[in-house]
C-alpha cells in the first residue's frame, strides 16, 4: 500500500474509533476480520518520545487557536499578526511532522504512522496556503475548521496505539 493511501485510510477512520476491546467486519468480498482497538485511555508509547510529544502538545495548541480564529473568523484576519504567527507555527509543525516521518523511515519501523506523517506535514502546508487565499468569512472559516481537524488527526495518529488485525477463517 502505497503512503497517500495509507493516509486516505487512516484518516477516513480515524474518527470512527470506538473504545471497545473488539470489533468483527463482515463483508461478502472477504473473510471476516477482527480488529482489537485499543481503549481511549491508552496511548501509543511513541508519543511519549520528545519529538513525538512536542508534535502532540503544538498540535493541541494550535487546534485550539485556529478554532478561536474560527469563531472571529473575518477576511481580515489573514492580515493580522496573529494570523503571521499561526502560518509560522504551522510551518514549525510541518517541519516537524517531516522530521518524525524520517525518524520513522530510518528506524525502519511503522510504515502507516511514517506515510501518515508526511501526508499531515504536506497537507498542513497546502491547507495554510488555502487560508491564505481565503475570499470571505465563509470561506475562511471553513477552512480553519478544517485545519482544525487536520490538527486533531495530527494528534490522533500519535497517540493512539496501532490496531492489531487477525483473519477468521470460516466464521459467519
Amino acid at each position: 500500500m502505497d503512503c497517500s493511501t495509507a493516509l486516505a485510510l487512516i484518516l477516513l477512520h480515524s474518527h470512527a474509533a470506538m473504545p471497545l476491546s473488539t470489533k468483527v467486519f463482515h463483508t461478502q468480498f472477504q473473510t471476516p476480520q477482527i480488529i482489537y482497538v485499543a481503549d481511549k485511555e491508552q496511548i501509543s508509547p511513541l508519543s511519549k518520545e520528545p519529538l513525538y510529544a512536542d508534535i502532540v502538545g503544538r498540535a493541541k495548541m494550535l487546534k485550539s487557536r485556529v478554532e478561536a480564529m474560527a469563531d472571529k473568523a473575518r477576511p481580515d484576519l489573514i492580515t493580522s499578526p496573529a494570523f503571521q504567527a499561526l502560518s509560522a507555527q504551522i510551518k514549525d509543525l510541518s517541519d516537524l511532522d517531516m522530521k518524525a516521518h524520517l525518524d520513522l523511515k530510518a528506524r525502519g519501523t511503522d510504515g502507516d504512522l511514517k506515510c501518515i506523517l508526511r501526508g499531515i506535514s504536506q497537507d498542513l502546508l497546502t491547507k495554510m496556503e488555502a487560508l491564505k487565499g481565503a475570499k470571505d468569512a465563509k470561506s475562511l472559516k471553513d477552512t480553519l475548521l478544517d485545519m482544525s481537524y487536520l490538527l486533531n488527526d495530527n494528534v490522533e495518529v500519535i497517540t493512539t496505539p496501532p490496531a492489531v488485525q487477525s483473519g477468521l477463517e470460516g466464521v459467519k
